[in-house]
């Protein structure tokens, strides 16, 4: 009895040992099988895109390029919504910002109250003088009458043969000017080497007499360049030239200084300049020659409007523009690019 168990134990050991055996090689043939399969597949895949692209005139390239770009085009085009969204309303707020802007200097350009003010003279006689109105002016009618301008003295040397003549040989000299019998009088100095009817000129312009020199070309044949001294406007501005070089004078007197005389509204006025200031209040009268008529010239003042409606129309159109431009960015349907 204990012989036969002893013989039966290896018996079943043994066949425990064979299930074993036969469950591994069923494995490795089921391995075996899935790997055949594995190569086969990419095999006949190779085989597929080696005869489309080959032989079938299909652009392989071409077809996986489409294939990605098919892949890739619904998320390009959520993201470029999105970004044409962002660009929208960056634009309507730049849009609003501009037109807000301009309102802003519309409003601005109102503000000046010398616009309100403004005056628009007219002159029956524009050849006789010229006007000039201020803010400070009233509306209104007046009467001018010019009966002379204002003058300056004029007086001329005697005569050079050329600009470049030496008259003292070369040393310097001297000239006295008196403006309105001044004293004591003003000494000009003529620099040695520049004793010239040139350098006579420079000397006098230099100076602080306020008298002006210039050359004049008479055209004669004989010494024809002289020296022209030309002062102030007004009867108090008159003068005289002397030199210490003896043959240069200036004695020859072409134009004595003189006061300018009007008459505004019935009032006679006497002016040392040309520029005539507050004859008329707030109104310069720029004097060129005598009125014609024995009423003389008529002037006007009225009221300028023309730059306040412009500037208000500007207002309007810009108003306009600013709500025009709010109705575009708040309308859900309205594409602002």
């Amino acid at each position: 009895m204990v012989t036969s168990v002893s013989s039966t134990t290896p018996s079943t050991a043994g066949t425990g040992t064979s299930t074993s055996s036969t469950s591994s090689a069923t494995s490795s043939t089921a391995n075996s099988s899935t790997s055949s399969t594995n190569t086969s597949a990419k095999a006949a895949a190779q085989a597929l895109i080696t005869s489309l692209g080959t032989g079938s005139g299909v652009d392989v390239n071409s077809l996986a390029n489409n294939l990605a770009n098919a892949e890739i085009a619904p998320q390009q085009a959520n993201i470029q919504g999105k970004i044409d969204k962002s660009n929208a309303m960056i634009s309507g707020y730049g849009a609003i910002k501009y037109v807000l802007s301009n309102l802003q200097t519309a409003f601005a350009d109102l503000k000046d109250q010398s616009d309100f003010n403004g005056i628009t003279p007219n002159n029956s006689q524009p050849g006789a003088f010229n006007i000039t109105a201020t803010a400070s002016a009233s509306t209104g009618s007046h009467s001018v009458q010019i009966h002379s301008i204002a003058l300056a003295q004029r007086n001329l040397s005697n005569g050079f043969d050329l600009p470049t003549t030496q008259l003292n040989q070369g040393a310097l000299f001297t000239l006295s000017v008196s403006v309105h019998n001044a004293t004591p009088p003003t000494v000009i100095t003529v620099p040695k080497g520049q004793d010239t009817p040139q350098g006579i000129v420079t000397a006098i312009n230099a100076s602080s007499t306020g008298i002006k020199a210039s050359l004049v070309n008479t055209g004669a044949s004989s010494q024809p360049y002289k020296i022209l001294l030309t002062g102030q406007t007004g009867v108090l501005k008159d003068f005289t030239v002397t030199s210490s070089l003896g043959g240069l004078n200036f004695s020859d007197q072409k134009q004595d200084a003189a006061d300018a005389s009007l008459t505004v509204d019935g009032i006679s006025i006497n002016s040392a300049v040309n520029s005539v200031k507050d004859a008329i209040s707030g109104v310069t009268l720029d004097l060129i020659g005598p009125t014609t008529g024995l009423t003389g010239a008529t002037v006007t003042l009225n009221r300028d409007t023309t730059e306040v409606k412009t500037k208000v129309q500007n207002l309007v159109s810009t108003y306009n523009d600013v709500i025009s431009m709010l109705g575009v960015v708040s309308d859900p349907k309205s594409k602002v690019d």
